[in-house]
């Protein structure tokens, strides 16, 4: 693996990055600590630079990939934005406990909160996955019923929901699958617990699925 400095252009390889996102005429910027096809795909048309900020990893396929496209890896400063993990989509259902004061505290500490309300499971497990599909925004959903939230959110596509006994274990748990949603029982924890929980969730922002398990998970 190489390490990239910033500012520097690098041959493709395994390169180390952070994470941005967005193009810019002839440019590419990804968002991923990993950056495999699944995030280039359909993407690189006109594309005559790739931007990744230090410490991100370039699989060896698309390594491939950009180099069969003439497509250069650059390296970029690492900026702050909503996806290293100061935005969260936010979903509740009916009058679940603590949800509004998870909301506020998280607001209080300037996160960017997008709510989605529902008095019913299936509407708030459904419009919630829709928001981290369309918007790649990390998924949070407090709900007094975490199992049968946990099944009906995996059975979606692109989906790969986590819930924890443990809030210590929640960024290893989230690693592990790439999870891009989080299931909270409002009724078991506390408003700073749950807080505490969801930063350790969207510390690496939006998480891609770990390449292993891409061809079941992703």
């Amino acid at each position: 693996m190489t390490e990239c400095g910033e500012q520097k252009t690098k041959p493709v390889g395994r390169v180390a990055c952070d994470a941005l996102s967005g193009t810019n005429a002839a440019t590419l910027r990804i968002a991923e600590r990993l950056v495999t096809l699944r995030d280039v795909e359909r993407k690189l048309e006109g594309i005559q630079e790739l931007i990744v900020p230090a410490r991100c990893v370039v699989t060896p396929a698309v390594k491939d990939l950009l180099r069969q496209l003439g497509v250069r890896v650059s390296v970029g400063q690492q900026v702050a934005n909503d996806k290293a993990g100061r935005s969260v989509a936010l979903g509740t259902v009916g009058a679940c406990r603590n949800a509004k004061s998870l909301e506020a505290a998280l607001v209080r500490d300037g996160w960017k909160v997008s709510k989605v309300e529902s008095t019913e499971l299936k509407v708030a497990v459904s419009e919630l996955s829709d928001n981290v599909l369309s918007n790649s925004q990390p998924a949070v959903l407090v709900i007094d019923d975490v199992d049968a939230a946990l099944c009906l959110a995996n059975r979606r596509a692109g989906i790969r929901a986590i819930a924890v006994r443990d809030p210590a274990r929640v960024e290893a748990a989230a690693k592990s699958v790439g999870a891009n949603m989080l299931l909270l029982d409002g009724a078991a924890w506390s408003v700073p617990t749950m807080a505490r929980m969801v930063r350790l969730f969207t510390a690496d922002g939006l998480r891609t699925c770990p390449e292993h398990l891409a061809d079941q998970l992703a």
